[in-house]
């Protein structure tokens, strides 16, 4: 006996051997089954029945069934059921166009959709879609939902979703209705027009080559020659790339590229370039390099090298390893000239100082200075 009482209605609708009971039990179970949770175990049904498909041709087809019994399922649950019904019976057949099963491999099929998922964005993945009608074998839901339980959990699970809900609309209605879906789903413009998705896709690669430069001077240069990216459209897509990046390192510069866009956008570039720079505190960051800067300068110009150990001793910022770029710029300035031995030898001391302690840089120093 099952244990939990939805299951009986569930596999009442999985196992009608009609269309039309289907439907009968749909009305007569809306409440329970047209629900999160009903959803949620006709998919383990169809997950289980697919991967036992791919050992026993013998079970395709009821594998298939169930496939489409399910996608029948979340239309419903989305647009409605009499809603579902009617858009079903106008389609060619009264059933819902679904490639064949035996033209491709698994193999094949999963080849397709590790494809389609790498994609650099979501219009190229547009494009491959409507091209490659593999992926909409039934045989895909399978591998995706495999997928989507290796990411539970993770930022990548709701992505994955979407993206299966796309392949199982696209397949039952079209791929108007599939994009329209997987835009609802993750929060995205809908761009049907070909030319708005042209635009879309210029701007796409425009933030990947703003968001890659070297430097935020550059990134800044790169923004005032490319004003298309002031586009609000841009938002949605960057708070996307945002969501994939959350809780890692690069999580605060894209949140503060998106403040950067928001405001120049409102109130000119100038504006927007310093809400970026408070955002990412470089102000903050600035004033401790100038100080930085001139801890090092003081700690160069004692008289004796006596003076020089205990001012490293009383001034402990000289052990921030920012101080070994600003010595390497000296270095730099001052190469091939006489002071040149004394400003490699006081590197020498700040970095074997900072790991081994004040008496080992202080006897690194003396050792490449040849002093005894």
């Amino acid at each position: 006996m099952p244990t939990d009482p939805m299951l009986r209605p569930v596999l009442a609708y999985a196992t009608a051997g009609t269309w039309d009971k289907a439907y009968d039990i749909l009305k007569q179970n809306r409440a329970s089954l047209l629900t999160a949770r009903g959803r949620e175990l006709m998919h383990s049904s169809v997950v289980s029945a697919t991967f036992l498909a791919a050992d026993q041709p013998n079970m395709r087809g009821y594998a298939d069934g169930l496939i489409a019994r399910e996608t029948f399922l979340a239309r419903a649950c989305e647009i409605g059921l009499e809603k579902a019904w009617a858009e079903r019976q106008q389609s060619p057949g009264g059933v819902p166009n679904v490639v064949s099963t035996a033209e491709w491999t698994l193999d094949q099929l999963e080849k397709s959709l590790v494809d389609w998922l790498n994609k650099e964005n979501y219009l190229d993945q547009r494009a491959m879609l409507a091209d490659h009608p593999e992926l909409l074998d039934p045989r895909i839901d399978g591998l995706l939902s495999n997928i989507i339980m290796q990411y539970k959990g993770q930022r990548q699970e709701r992505y994955l979703r979407a993206s299966l809900q796309w392949i199982q609309i696209t397949r039952s209605s079209g791929q108007a209705a599939g994009w329209s879906a997987f835009c609802q789903a993750m929060e995205l413009p809908n761009f049907d027009d070909e030319s708005e998705a042209a635009v879309m896709r210029g701007i796409m690669e425009q933030l990947g080559h703003w968001l890659d430069t070297p430097t935020y001077t550059e990134q800044r240069q790169y923004l005032v020659e490319h004003p298309a990216l002031l586009d609000p459209r841009t938002d949605a897509v960057l708070t996307q790339v945002i969501e994939q990046y959350k809780g890692k390192d690069d999580e605060k510069f894209l949140r503060a590229s998106l403040t950067w866009l928001q405001v120049a956008r409102t109130s000119g570039q100038d504006a927007g370039w310093l809400a970026f720079r408070a955002a990412m505190g470089l102000e903050q960051q600035d004033a401790i390099i100038r100080n930085l800067i001139e801890e090092v300068r003081q700690w160069l110009i004692t008289p004796t090298y006596a003076e020089q150990r205990q001012y490293y001793i009383d001034h402990p910022a000289l052990k921030d390893p920012r101080a070994d770029a600003v010595m390497q710029q000296l270095i730099t300035e001052f190469q091939g000239k006489d002071d040149e031995k004394f400003l490699r030898a006081s590197l020498t001391w700040l970095q074997v100082a900072r790991a081994s302690g004040v008496e080992a840089g202080w006897q690194a120093f003396r050792a490449a200075m040849g002093l005894k």
